[in-house]
């Protein structure tokens, strides 16, 4: 019975030390090992995973490629670029609360860097592909038959909206993130102490 009773005091004080040490290293590997500077170990969290790849899609018929092109591939570009707009304006506030020193420029450099670098050419290699997906489509529609180009009469309409799609990533989604990532570096700029660069 004392066995029992204590094995019960066993578990009841080692499964909330052990939920404990699981959440602790959770949140560790979540936000990074903070030490004094904390302020500045940040772990960048941006990534995209697989499906958002830029790729046309497949389609057997002409409305087909139209719907994926304005329906899926469309708001997958749109989505992106908003997450990173998103992540951009978090990243901006933190920077704005660390003190002066709280990051250095070699710090700040390589964040921008990976930022101007890959994230940014890489969306703006998207909205390429995008524009070369339209060009395809056209293609696969002037290379129909009749029968099959007489079941979407609007097609030139509804390929001119596609095109407004493209121009919006590039205008309305894209070229904003720019000034986002000049405002970063303005503000990290502003809290690095350069007598000691």
């Amino acid at each position: 019975m004392r066995k029992a009773i204590r094995k019960n005091r066993i578990k009841k004080i080692v499964i909330p030390a052990v939920v404990l040490i699981i959440s602790a290293f959770l949140i560790n590997a979540g936000y990074g090992l903070w030490s004094s500077r904390a302020e500045v170990r940040f772990r960048l969290t941006i990534w995209w995973p697989a499906d958002y790849e830029c790729v046309c899609g497949t389609y057997a018929a002409i409305q087909e490629g139209i719907i994926l092109l304005r329906d899926h591939q469309y708001n997958k570009i749109r989505g992106r670029t908003e997450a990173f707009d998103a992540y951009l304006r978090d990243r901006i506030q933190e920077l704005g609360d660390l003190p002066y020193g709280g990051i250095t420029f070699n710090e700040l450099a390589q964040e921008l860097s990976y930022y101007r670098s890959v994230l940014m050419a890489n969306l703006r290699g998207c909205v390429d592909q995008y524009a070369e997906c339209i060009n395809g489509l056209t293609g696969f529609y002037n290379n129909s038959s009749q029968q099959e180009k007489n079941e979407v009469p609007d097609f030139w309409d509804q390929q001119r909206h596609l095109w407004d799609l493209q121009q919006d990533l590039w205008k309305n989604r894209v070229d904003p993130l720019y000034d986002l990532i000049n405002e970063l570096e303005s503000v990290g700029q502003s809290k690095i102490n350069w007598d000691n660069e």
